[in-house]
């Protein structure tokens, strides 16, 4: 069972259309290679649901995806 959290929200105006990301000060203090991967799902995710706005709209979008591989050793 995934646990819940209110670290980083995604909240929208609906009158303007526009969207922001609230992320807590906790987030920060959260291991960073938890934090990429995570990053990375959403990130996945969200480009999805974007691309499938977008064709809904007939304005197909192809959108690439490049994501850094990290180098340096950040195992404690």
């Amino acid at each position: 069972m995934m646990k819940l959290d209110n670290d980083v929200r995604l909240r929208s105006a609906w009158e303007t259309g526009e969207g922001e990301l609230k992320i807590s000060d906790e987030w920060n203090e959260i291991y960073p290679l938890w934090r990429a991967d995570v990053l990375k799902d959403w990130i996945y995710e969200l480009t999805g649901l974007y691309s499938e706005a977008m064709m809904e709209m007939g304005r197909p979008f192809e959108t690439t995806l490049e994501f850094v591989e990290v180098e340096d050793d950040y195992s404690e």
